[in-house]
């Protein structure tokens, strides 16, 4: 008689020690019992990646995943198991498998994922982010939001990337032509449009009709490879209202109803991780699509996981 056969499929947080838990399980199982692992898949997710992952998940499969507070899950034969724990008590029932690796394992093979994901050696991406905080524009009280991290697609723009980065670091300093500090810290978003997108990056006035790039007032349009498809995936530039005119300020899309912008706008990033500050971000208070408080960006710069 043929021993059963499955299709393991996991979806988890990167960083996460369930996600660890999950996968390893995977790993021994196909190793010790190969021939009744059809097929597996692994799907480490960031953060941003996961929340929205879930968020669908919740949606299509109802029932039970409205509850789901794990940071794995975990599908048999193209039905939802559960997460990482209820993955190891099937591996038990079924295969006799026990893992008895210890979490502070977990933890250093979990730190180790994650700084593999960010590492630039490949020369492919950099990686950027925001720090936000909102100020009472009566009481001047300053409240922090969150942070966005950003993947940048230096292959397939590279100087629009290099734009972008470089106004995070503030390293071009002050433009020699007019004055502008080129640098997004202390500017605001000015502009948001709730399941559209959200906009800032006005480093001269923050009333959304200026701004400078690093390469003089404005630099032409690069390449429009990467579509508007996908909430909060793509940072996109934005111009003057016509071609070959990209400054400072960027677009962050809110949903994945924005093609229009294909072909319009230089799209060149993604934000990876800050699901929840994005939300704050959209559901911030506004009349005619302007914040009546005031979003600014905190600190900004290069992204680098901490080695220690």
């Amino acid at each position: 008689m043929a021993l059963p056969s499955f299709d393991i499929v996991i979806y988890g947080l990167l960083n996460s020690d369930e996600y660890q838990v999950a996968k390893h399980c995977l790993e021994d199982i196909t190793r010790t019992h190969a021939k009744q692992i059809a097929h597996s898949e692994l799907h480490p997710l960031l953060e941003y990646d996961w929340n929205s992952f879930i968020r669908k998940k919740r949606t299509e499969l109802r029932g039970e995943t409205w509850a789901f507070n794990n940071n794995c899950m975990v599908f048999i034969d193209k039905k939802l198991l559960g997460n990482a724990e209820q993955f190891l008590n099937w591996a038990k029932t079924t295969f006799d498998h026990t893992d008895f690796r210890a979490n502070d394992l977990l933890d250093v093979f979990s730190n180790e994922d994650y700084k593999r994901r960010y590492d630039r050696n490949d020369g492919k991406n950099s990686f950027c982010f925001l720090d936000f905080q909102i100020e009472d524009r009566e009481t001047s009280q300053k409240t922090e939001i969150g942070r966005l991290v950003f993947e940048l697609f230096d292959e397939q723009v590279p100087e629009t990337c290099a734009n972008f980065r470089a106004l995070c670091t503030g390293d071009k300093g002050q433009s020699e032509k007019t004055g502008t500090i080129l640098h997004y810290k202390h500017s605001i978003m000015h502009r948001i449009v709730p399941n559209g997108w959200i906009q800032g990056g006005d480093i001269r006035g923050g009333r959304g009709n200026g701004g400078e790039s690093i390469y003089g007032e404005t630099f032409p349009d690069e390449a429009f490879t990467i579509e508007h498809n996908q909430r909060g995936i793509l940072v996109s530039m934005a111009n003057k209202g016509y071609r070959h005119s990209n400054g400072s300020q960027f677009y962050i899309t809110l949903s994945d109803t924005c093609q229009w912008m294909n072909k319009r706008f230089v799209a060149f990033g993604r934000v990876i991780e800050g699901f929840d500050t994005l939300d704050k971000l959209e559901r911030m208070e506004t009349i005619n699509q302007r914040p009546i408080k005031v979003i600014q960006i905190a600190n900004c710069g290069t992204y680098q996981v901490d080695e220690d």
